[in-house]
């Protein structure tokens, strides 16, 4: 495709990558497991909530058969599989607490359902808006009351990013023009964020708990401080992913385009590797497979076949046709 945008094929191989390898890692245990851990979690959901920002659009057939209707199947086979091939407390189907990682589908269709409220071309309702979902964010924390259910502390949680990639689509043709020096600033300056965040969430030794989003500051026991630090600190791994090459890179490039479907089905094959208790190796050993794993799970759903069959069943030209 002519004007296709590389950098976010690439930026979004490299999140997704982040995403199954994070997985893996709740299977074992470790201090330098526990690390590294922290650190994917402190940038690849932020990251990845960007994007979906940036790709979005009201487009109420397209939220109907790419996010609801996915949500509903996959909520129905991960309850499923839950019950039956990991023998879980029994079959329980319900749609109102997402599933393990079905929070983010949960999670972008509540975010394009709400952007008819929040689109607006003018800058300065666009930063009211921005200050606004941080102070949200900052606030949830204090209710204990909200959590896994309709996913509402991640949603709110998690907001500032996602608008944050929707403004951006809609003002990048200033920091286009903005010139090279500052796209080449921006990037740097991210990065070094991102370095400075990772050395001072290992020094605190922040608890996994408080990056998920998912838990007020007395459930999981941090800080206003510390969320707004966590916040921060995902906007640098944002900044960072403008050093990626805005190239066609074999294999990757193909693969980020279709993450899609990767982050839908690989979910399955962690859940089943937990239950066969399959990293029962030393960490280095547990490490290796987990990179191992992660490649073959990116490589098996993420390439073109599976993307056209998903592509074919969950779109929306059949309704367009009516």
């Amino acid at each position: 495709m002519k004007n296709r945008i590389y950098r976010y094929d690439n930026a979004k191989f490299v999140l997704m990558f982040l995403v199954i390898a994070g997985h893996l890692l709740e299977c074992f245990s470790g201090r330098f497991v526990s690390s590294i851990y922290r650190t994917i979690y402190l940038f690849h959901m932020p990251a990845f909530i960007f994007l979906s920002g940036y790709f979005s659009s009201f487009h109420p057939k397209k939220i109907l058969c790419r996010l609801i209707l996915p949500y509903a199947v996959f909520q129905t086979l991960y309850l499923l599989f839950d019950a039956v091939a990991l023998k879980g407390e029994g079959i329980n189907l319900q749609y109102t607490t997402p599933y393990w990682l079905l929070w983010y589908l949960f999670a972008l269709i509540v975010y394009n359902l709400l952007i008819p409220f929040f689109d607006t071309d003018r800058r300065s309702v666009q930063r009211i808006t921005l200050v606004a979902a941080v102070l949200l964010s900052l606030l949830a924390g204090y209710d204990r009351s909200i959590g896994y259910y309709l996913s509402l502390s991640r949603i709110i949680t998690f907001a500032p990013f996602f608008l944050s990639g929707y403004y951006f689509k809609k003002n990048q043709a200033l920091f286009e023009d903005a010139g090279s020096r500052v796209q080449k600033i921006v990037p740097i300056a991210g990065m070094i964020l991102s370095v400075l965040g990772i050395v001072l969430a290992w020094k605190m030794e922040l608890s996994p708990t408080v990056l998920y989003g998912s838990f007020s500051y007395a459930g999981a026991g941090y800080t206003p401080a510390q969320k707004l630090f966590v916040l921060i600190v995902g906007y640098g791994g944002i900044m960072s992913m403008a050093l990626l090459p805005n190239k066609r890179i074999p294999i990757v490039s193909e693969i980020g385009k279709n993450t899609f479907p990767v982050f839908c089905l690989h979910g399955f094959v962690v859940r089943l590797l937990d239950k066969m208790n399959f990293f029962a190796h030393g960490t280095m050993i547990n490490l290796a497979l987990t990179v191992v794993l992660t490649i073959g799970m990116m490589a098996a759903f993420g390439n073109g076949l599976v993307a056209r069959l998903f592509n074919f069943v969950f779109s929306e030209k059949r309704l367009e046709k009516r």
